[in-house]
């Protein structure tokens, strides 16, 4: 639904949300958040910013070819692998920027961190 409504990639709301939640939080009391990601997934459309520069997806061949076929991951010689490599390395950005805040807030030295993954997707599919 991005763009539908004033609405914006899901991800991005959620990470807008916890990085406020950290930037407001009193660093002198606990904090307990739970961020969930949800960008690895189908269906495999990567965040915006993923469709300029290194991203930029080059004509893709072939009929029915995905859009999400980016240069940086060229090497990857399948569509939905390319687009799954970028989820995964916009996933590992937002991470450090949830790091970075705990940091600017002096908080990361007493802070855990887990990061967890479902059991993964459909049978018949495979990135």
């Amino acid at each position: 639904a991005k763009g539908e409504n004033g609405t914006e990639w899901i991800d991005y709301l959620f990470l807008d949300e916890s990085l406020k939640i950290i930037n407001e939080h009193n660093a002198s009391t606990p904090l307990f958040l739970f961020h969930s990601f949800h960008t690895i997934h189908a269906p495999l459309n990567a965040p915006a910013e993923l469709y300029v520069g290194d991203y930029a997806p080059p004509p893709c061949a072939g009929e029915g070819a995905m859009r999400t076929c980016f240069k940086r991951f060229g090497s990857i010689q399948h569509d939905d692998r390319r687009s799954y490599a970028a989820m995964v390395t916009w996933t590992d950005t937002a991470i450090g920027k949830i790091i970075g805040a705990l940091k600017a807030k002096s908080m990361w030295d007493n802070t855990l961190v887990v990061v967890s993954s479902d059991n993964g997707g459909a049978p018949d599919f495979s990135p």
